[in-house]
């Protein structure tokens, strides 16, 4: 299958002129740097949301189902979230400390 031209390093080559494109691409590397340099200084920023997220994972993981650090079960958020947190811990990543 020849490739089509059209579709090519071309289209890429347009991308990279449109200055709404670069401006995106400006903004999210800004955005990430920024996320990198508070984190790597201050560490990760657990509230609320978080400590709720972390608990259900780990009772999860202890056998005791969706619910928080207060026993009451995971009503207000979808539950994939939690699930993925305590697969991490499941097989030796720590979710507060990577």
């Amino acid at each position: 299958m020849i490739p089509d031209a059209r579709y090519g390093c071309h289209a890429a080559a347009r991308f990279w002129r449109d200055p709404c494109a670069l401006l995106i691409v400006c903004i999210a590397g800004l955005g990430t740097v920024h996320i990198l340099v508070r984190t790597a200084t201050d560490g990760a920023i657990i509230d609320g949301d978080s400590v709720c997220f972390l608990s259900v994972a780990s009772n999860f993981l202890a056998g005791e189902g969706w619910r928080d650090f207060t026993g009451k079960p995971l009503t207000g958020w979808p539950p994939l979230f939690p699930l993925l947190l305590a697969a991490l811990d499941g097989v030796g990543i720590d979710p507060v400390e990577g």
